[in-house]
Formats: C-alpha cells, sequence, structure tokens
C-alpha cells in the first residue's frame, strides 16, 4: 500500500492502547505527488468524537509540509457514515469502482492467440490503453511493490500483443486486466480473464 507512517497518525486512550488509525499512503498520480488514505479505523466506543477528523488534520499538515496537497481514499458505498465523516472533512466522490467475483475455468485458445508471462511489464505502453485509472491498490507502483506476489501476463495474437492482465496467483485477485482499444469487443477479453 506504499504506506509512510511518518505522515500517517494514531490514537490511543489514557492507557496507551490503540483505539484508532489513519494510515497514509504516498505515490505519484498522473506525476502529482498524491496521499491516499490506506486505511482508517476506530474501535466502536471511540467513535462519534471526531477522532478521524483530527487524525485527518495532523496527517493532512505533516502531509503538506512534504508538497504533497492531493488526497484519495476507497471507501465501500454502503458504509454512509464513513462517507458522510470524509464530506466532513472535504472529500467528494468522484467514481465508483465494481468488485466483481467470478469462478472461471480455463477455456481453449484459438490457433495464433498466446499468452505470456513477462518478468518486465510494460508500463508506458500499457496506461496508453487505459479507459480509466485503476484504483490504488492496483496501480502499477503497487504491482511492482508487490515483487513475486504478482504477475504479469501479456496476451498476443500471432506477433501482435492486444492486452494484459496482473494477478496475484495466491490468492486469484485479478489486479488489472487491460485489451487494447483497437481489440476490443474482439473476445480476447473473456480469453484472459479465463486464463487467469
Amino acid at each position: 500500500a506504499r504506506v509512510r507512517y511518518d505522515m500517517s497518525a494514531g490514537v490511543v486512550d489514557e492507557v496507551g492502547k490503540l483505539v484508532g488509525f489513519w494510515l497514509s499512503g504516498v505515490d505519484s498520480i498522473r506525476d502529482v505527488p498524491t496521499s491516499h488514505n490506506a486505511g482508517t479505523a476506530i474501535i466502536p466506543a471511540y467513535r462519534s468524537r471526531g477522532l478521524a477528523g483530527r487524525m485527518y488534520e495532523f496527517t493532512r499538515q505533516k502531509l503538506e509540509a512534504e508538497g504533497i496537497f492531493r488526497y484519495t481514499l476507497e471507501v465501500i458505498k454502503e458504509n454512509t457514515r464513513a462517507i458522510r465523516a470524509y464530506e466532513k472533512m472535504g472529500y467528494r466522490i468522484m467514481r465508483e469502482l465494481k468488485c466483481l467475483r467470478a469462478p472461471l475455468a480455463p477455456i481453449p485458445l484459438p490457433e495464433g492467440i498466446e499468452i505470456r508471462q513477462t518478468p518486465s511489464p510494460n508500463w508506458q505502453a500499457y496506461t496508453t490503453w487505459w479507459t480509466f485509472q485503476p484504483s490504488w491498490e492496483h496501480l502499477p507502483s503497487a504491482v511492482e511493490a508487490l515483487g513475486e506476489l504478482a504477475q504479469t501476463w501479456e496476451m498476443w495474437d500471432h506477433d501482435t500483443r492486444v492486452g494484459y492482465a496482473c494477478l496475484k496467483p495466491d490468492t486469484g485477485h485479478l489486479l488489472q486486466l487491460v485489451i487494447e482499444p483497437n481489440h476490443r469487443r474482439k473476445g480476447y477479453g473473456k480469453l484472459l480473464a479465463h486464463f487467469c
């Protein structure tokens, strides 16, 4: 999650027990230094006391001292209480992401189609194919930070790279699946998803 603990915050009670935290991830998104709330939690007995807002202000001052003025986070939309709290801090909803689950079995690849693992993902090419930016945990820097826990596979139709996918084989999580725009709606995405 690229968490910077020196830019994060925690709250302890009178006996020193941790009762809340705010974890600040730091990265560059589209060449803009950005902090992402990588996790916030407050135990129930300490909620509704303004702790989240105070931790946000504490971390914001540290981040701004380092030249970071852009803040993001992701919240499950059913968590309306958290959404209200973040909106009070100045956050606003920019987009909705969908999390999908599907039991997919591999299907045979047509002749001329290959899926090859690559040890060196070509992020410069891949990012030009994006229709939208992946979530924080699925950005190229997050995939790279996973090291050997993540794999990148490219789909080739004869001599043309038509798509790629990044996944965590140990969990089955698909981090990214992108088809080059000129090759969409031709079944490549389905083949690649089933492969992963």
